[in-house]
C-alpha cells in the first residue's frame, strides 16, 4: 500500500463529506430549493455571462438536460437568459434579484451550519484545521492542471 496514512485520511475526508452533505440535507429541510439548483446559482453567479454550453459542461449534462434544467430556474424567476449583444445565438445566464437573494440566503445558511459543525472541535485544533485547509487551498488555486 503507497501510505496508509494517505489511505486512512481520504476515506475519513469521503466519509465526512457524506456525512457531512446528509447531516446538512436533515438539517436544511427546504423543499424549495435543493442543493443542485444552489449548485447551479453558484455557478452562475460566478461566471458572470456565462453561456448556456458552458453551463453544461460545468455540470457535467447535456445541453438538452441543461436547457431544461434553466428552464425551470427560468420559471422560478430566479434565472434570466440574456441575448449576447455580439451574437444574438449566444444565450447568457445572469441571476434575478430574487436568484440573488435566495443565493445570498442559502450561503448564508451554510455558514451558521459549518460554524455549528466546527464549533464541536476544540479551539485548539480548529487553528491547526485551519492552517491545514488554507495550506490545501493555497496549493489547489496554484495548481495550472488538474490531478
Amino acid at each position: 500500500m503507497k501510505n496508509d496514512n494517505s489511505t486512512r485520511l481520504t476515506t475519513l475526508t469521503l466519509d465526512f463529506s457524506r456525512a457531512l452533505r446528509q447531516y446538512m440535507h436533515q438539517c436544511v429541510k427546504d423543499e424549495k430549493v435543493n442543493f443542485l439548483q444552489i449548485h447551479a446559482l453558484v455557478l452562475i453567479a460566478e461566471h458572470k455571462g456565462m453561456s448556456m454550453k458552458d453551463f453544461a459542461q460545468h455540470m457535467k449534462i447535456t445541453s438538452p438536460s441543461a436547457t431544461s434544467f434553466i428552464d425551470r430556474l427560468v420559471k422560478l424567476k430566479w434565472v434570466r437568459r440574456v441575448s449576447s449583444v455580439k451574437n444574438r445565438k449566444v444565450i447568457r445566464l445572469a441571476l434575478t434579484p430574487i436568484g440573488k437573494k435566495i443565493l445570498v440566503t442559502k450561503m448564508k445558511e451554510r455558514a451558521q451550519f459549518m460554524r455549528r459543525i466546527v464549533s464541536l472541535i476544540p479551539p485548539e485544533d480548529q487553528k491547526h484545521l485551519e492552517r491545514i485547509f488554507t495550506d490545501l487551498n493555497n496549493h489547489l488555486h496554484s495548481q495550472k492542471t488538474s490531478f
